[in-house]
């Protein structure tokens, strides 16, 4: 098995697609956080 990036640097560029990918990791992340956060503070 090989690793699909080669570098910490690469995983984090995503091929190019960065933005798009980790602007949809912060849509689906943020939501849940404070979705829990709202659930404990209750």
């Amino acid at each position: 098995m090989s690793p699909a990036f080669s570098s910490w640097s690469d995983f984090f560029a995503m091929g190019g697609y960065a933005f798009f990918v980790w602007l949809a990791v912060a849509m689906t992340v943020a939501p849940l956080a404070l979705l829990a956060l709202h659930t404990v503070l209750q």
